[in-house]
């Protein structure tokens, strides 16, 4: 029973780290994200070209996955979803987003093939003895990283002056522009925030 719940745990965090993005863009602009998936696994390949094909060492791999997927997803975002927002519907949108999805899966594909992939855990395989249970010691990687994303993006939300620019364009864009908030901006923030939620949660 212990072994099924700390596995529970360790991929409800995943889930919850994933979840946030698919929120947060949600919040700003009303559409269900489906390519956010996307950005995770561009994420991880990304982290293993890097950790295991060029040899960069570990918070490097992680790191550079992290700020290049970001990049990537600043980009589509800029060139389809920020534009298309202003001119389609919201069932539209997500037929985009599902587009999207399927666009970056196969270019994935192209790029890394169908081969499976495995990243080895930072802290090697040995697992910690914690009150009888074995737990991963990944599992620490797992849940740290999802505590601090959560509180993050919490405190950038709440207590900063971007977070209620982002609050003002998810409760009504119109008033939120006549206030000098530039939307298109707050919008692409948004889906960039949420492709690089999606490569932090891949990275571990």
């Amino acid at each position: 029973m212990g072994p099924i719940i700390v596995g529970g745990l360790l991929q409800g965090s995943v889930f919850a780290i994933v979840a946030l993005g698919f929120a947060l863009v949600y919040r700003v602009t009303g559409v269900i994200n489906l390519s956010q998936g996307a950005f995770c696994i561009v994420g991880a390949l990304t982290m293993y070209t890097l950790e295991l094909t060029l040899g960069w060492p570990v918070p490097l791999a992680a790191l550079g996955a992290v700020v290049a997927t970001t990049a990537f997803g600043t980009a589509l975002g800029a060139a389809t979803f920020v534009p298309a927002l202003k001119r389609l519907s919201n069932s539209s949108m997500l037929m985009l987003t599902a587009g999207l999805l399927t666009l970056i899966e196969g270019a994935v594909l192209v790029v890394w093939g169908s081969d499976p992939y495995d990243l080895p855990a930072f802290s090697g395989e040995a697992p910690a003895d914690i009150a009888g249970l074995r737990v991963p010691t990944q599992g620490f990687w797992i849940a740290g990283t999802a505590m601090i994303v959560i509180l993050t993006l919490w405190y950038v939300l709440s207590r900063t002056m971007l977070g209620k620019q982002l609050r003002a364009c998810a409760e009504n864009p119109l008033a939120a522009r006549l206030m000098g908030i530039d939307v298109a901006r707050m919008t692409l923030l948004s889906f960039t925030l949420a492709a690089m939620i999606g490569a932090i949660a891949s990275s571990v």
